[in-house]
């Protein structure tokens, strides 16, 4: 027999397991009650961002503890956008006439990235409906017959 040799049964069965963990979230990490934003979080746009986001993702139970500072600050970029663009509103003018009047677009580059950030954040948030749709669920294992006998039948 030329080649490598076959693993016996018995080695690779705990491979397996480790590979095929279930995606099941950890009961400890999943975040069940709204928290409070950071306390460098300080704007009202950023706050109200920080709590409208997580109410539904606390709803569908995904929002677990890890989560919190990437929540925190895709709500800091909210924030600076909307900063940013109210400042450009306060002229009672358009972006390009913000532009053509200043000669500068810094502020502009800053409004832009910021909601360039906050789409991305977004994105892992599966906040858009392309996005939910590369979300993967798994499903729940199938239980064989014989863990049905032993359980009483419950379903």
């Amino acid at each position: 027999m030329a080649g490598r040799p076959r693993v016996p049964i018995d080695k690779a069965s705990p491979r397996t397991v480790r590979r095929n963990k279930g995606l099941t979230n950890p009961e400890s990490l999943v975040v069940t009650k709204p928290v409070t934003p950071p306390a460098w979080l300080n704007t009202k746009a950023g706050r109200e961002c920080f709590h409208d986001m997580q109410v539904p993702l606390i709803q569908a139970g995904i929002l677990q503890t890890l989560d919190i500072p990437n929540l925190s600050l895709m709500a800091q970029f909210w924030s600076d956008y909307i900063e940013a663009r109210d400042i450009i509103r306060a002229d009672k003018a358009n972006i390009a006439e913000y532009v053509k009047a200043c000669g500068r677009d810094d502020l502009f580059a800053f409004m832009m990235e910021s909601l360039r950030q906050y789409q991305a954040l977004l994105a892992k948030f599966a906040g858009s409906p392309i996005d939910r749709t590369k979300i993967v669920t798994r499903a729940p294992k199938k239980k064989s017959g014989v863990e049905d006998i032993f359980d009483g039948g419950a379903k």
